[in-house]
């Protein structure tokens, strides 16, 4: 790639697809007039995720399903300081049994009964204020460079 742009290409890809980082790399979005926040409403593609019976807790940091079976969890985030696994069932929230909906609608200091093989214990999951779906939210002060960016790939679907 030097021959064709000299640069330092290694330090590149290590930093932006070797190197794992704990939040998202928003930076060319809000360099693009946009930023990533999390809003009350689910987008169409959580919406039909959710349809699957899986529900997304960006603020708490894990999927989960209507049965409480921990799917995945963020790397640093609430839900993995609390010591959530997956494949572990979250049993009851604040003493109360288990629905999407009593943790959805938890913030603050939560507690949790958790259930992995023959392992049951009580963590407490610190849950933010906030929202739990990602979205995009214009910044107001900044020109709105997507649609130039995002024009090729249209063009492109266009004539397949």
């Amino acid at each position: 790639m030097n021959s064709v742009a000299p640069y330092d290409w290694r330090k590149f890809f290590s930093q932006r697809v070797s190197n794992v980082r704990p939040e998202a790399p928003v930076e060319g979005l809000e360099l693009a007039g946009w930023r990533l926040v999390l809003g009350d409403e689910p987008s169409e593609y959580h919406a039909l995720a959710e349809e699957d019976g899986y529900k997304y807790l960006f603020r708490s940091g894990l999927t989960i399903n209507n049965e409480g079976e921990i799917d995945d969890v963020f790397p640093g985030s609430p839900a993995d300081d609390a010591g959530l696994v997956p494949g572990s069932r979250v049993i009851a929230v604040d003493h109360f049994r288990f629905t999407p909906h009593r943790l959805l609608q938890s913030s603050g200091t939560t507690e949790l009964i958790i259930e992995h093989e023959d392992l049951f214990w009580n963590t407490q999951l610190e849950i933010p204020e906030g929202g739990d779906f990602p979205t995009l939210e214009r910044i107001e002060d900044r020109p709105d460079l997507l649609p130039d960016i995002l024009e090729p790939r249209r063009s492109s679907a266009g004539t397949r």
